[in-house]
């Protein structure tokens, strides 16, 4: 594998999908499609929690919990050009004491993601779209209730040069809302162990312990935009989500085809923006709230030379 590129080029092709299980893994309520290593894709099944913690600006407190499946799997590609599609769905759900809240908290967004990396002399040229669904449960369930508010695209590019730095921008909702913003940073490895990577809005650290363990720093932005209605479909609006997260993990991997995380994430700078029961908009800041995990990987699939 060459790690420096986001082309993976290894001696076997898998021909079928791999899928990975991460259970209690620091995830994102957002669906992030631009920072995604190519090295690193996968189908996989996630689930997170994180504590209550009391609002800042108002009485109340608010918890969430992500899961989540992706199932994607490799097109048909060449040494110079790669490519994967596939389907996700994230189904968060906010707890929100003390507040008459517009929604019940249960929310989901749906997206259809394609992503390509193509080989130039220069470098890397990487693109990814994914069209989305992201709304409340009841609005979800019931296709007469989309509307162009229900709908969602994401999307973005990025040029890596073999001298580890890279460019580009994003189209998202990490920020809380619909944002179109600059990609850009540097990797680059110190001695055998340390990979650094420090840009924005990702940046990252790993140390390799041993050819088993490896160590992970990562912080970015975690949010997402859905709209959402009451029960009787009188008030619909959007509801929207921001924080930046910092998640440490310890990976394990005993044998070839498992790998195994343990790890602890803080959600600093928590913000809800959203429509109460009597039609006030209100935006409501929340303590830093701690979340502990751990993950199981297992790839499935027949590995052919």
């Amino acid at each position: 594998m060459n790690t420096g590129s986001w082309i993976y080029q290894p001696r076997h092709k898998l021909w079928l999908f791999t899928f990975c299980l991460f259970i209690s893994t620091p995830v994102n309520a957002g669906v992030n499609i631009c920072s995604v290593d190519f090295n690193k894709i996968t189908s996989r099944f996630v689930y997170s929690k994180s504590g209550k913690e009391s609002f800042v600006n108002a009485q109340g407190a608010i918890s969430q919990q992500v899961v989540g499946l992706d199932l994607i799997g490799p097109l048909p590609s060449t040494d110079q050009r790669q490519s994967y599609f596939g389907a996700g769905h994230r189904y968060t759900i906010f707890d929100i004491d003390g507040v008459a809240t517009q929604t019940n908290g249960h929310v989901h967004t749906f997206y259809l993601p394609y992503f390509h990396a193509q080989q130039t002399e220069r470098g890397i040229m990487r693109f990814a779209v994914a069209p989305a669904l992201s709304a409340s449960s009841n609005i979800i369930k019931t296709r007469n209730n989309w509307r162009s508010e229900t709908l969602q695209l994401l999307g973005g590019f990025r040029f890596e040069n073999s001298n580890g730095w890279y460019v580009g921008g994003c189209a998202d909702y990490r920020f809380g809302e619909f944002e179109i913003y600059p990609v850009f940073g540097l990797r680059f490895a110190t001695m055998d162990r340390w990979q650094l990577e420090i840009g924005f809005p990702d940046s990252a650290a790993r140390y390799r312990l041993h050819d088993e363990f490896n160590l992970q720093i990562t912080i970015g932005p975690d949010g997402n935009q859905w709209e959402v209605a009451d029960e009787a479909f009188s008030q619909r609006s959007r509801f929207g989500y921001q924080s930046f997260l910092l998640a440490f993990s310890l990976d394990w991997k005993p044998l070839k085809r498992l790998s195994v995380s343990f790890g602890v994430a803080r959600h600093f700078e928590q913000e809800l923006n959203l429509l109460l029961i009597n039609g006030q908009r209100v935006t409501l800041d929340a303590e830093d709230t701690n979340e502990l995990s751990a993950s199981l990987h297992w790839v499935f699939g027949r590995i052919r030379d």
